[in-house]
């Protein structure tokens, strides 16, 4: 699997292919979402490839100085639950990593159990609103170093949790 950015251009030409790859799914998304203006979504946001052919699509934007949406991801009916929406979000993190991004956020529907599953496996839940959960994925890695202690102190618990290592 290849990623490669969008363009304006690229959007254009394949929204129509897009809205046929969110057809069935929960929240399905029209020719005029994915034509949307937003905030660096063309530097932001991906398409994946495979032997030359389109098998999933996201879309983030930035939503404050350090933190992006994922507004969207998804894959085409037939490439669903063959390990393309795991491997895409790997690469994606990475490469939007490597555009200096630091927080990612994306809001899942609370009744919907299969995305729900899928997407615990990638960022944290928080609140929940309007019947859906804000996810979260630190893009950048922390890393935190305790000495031990006999009793530890209370933000002992919020470094612990807040670091990828401890």
């Amino acid at each position: 699997m290849r990623l490669v950015p969008i363009t304006r251009d690229w959007m254009f030409e394949q929204a129509q292919k897009c809205v046929g790859f969110c057809a069935d799914t929960s929240h399905p998304w029209g020719r005029c979402n994915f034509l949307k203006e937003m905030p660096r979504k063309y530097e932001l946001s991906f398409a994946a490839y495979d032997a030359g052919e389109l098998i999933a699509v996201a879309i983030v934007s930035q939503k404050s100085k350090e933190e992006w949406r994922l507004h969207l991801l998804v894959a085409a009916p037939g490439c669903r639950s063959q390990g393309v929406g795991t491997v895409f979000f790997k690469q994606l993190f990475a490469a939007l990593r490597k555009k200096g991004g630091k927080l990612l956020t994306w809001k899942v529907a609370d009744a919907n159990s299969r995305d729900l599953s899928f997407y615990r496996q990638f960022g944290k839940e928080g609140e929940i609103c309007n019947g859906h959960i804000l996810m979260t994925r630190r893009l950048q890695r922390v890393v935190t170093i305790h000495q031990p202690n006999f009793m530890p102190w209370l933000p002992f618990f919020e470094k612990a949790d807040a670091a990828d290592v401890f």
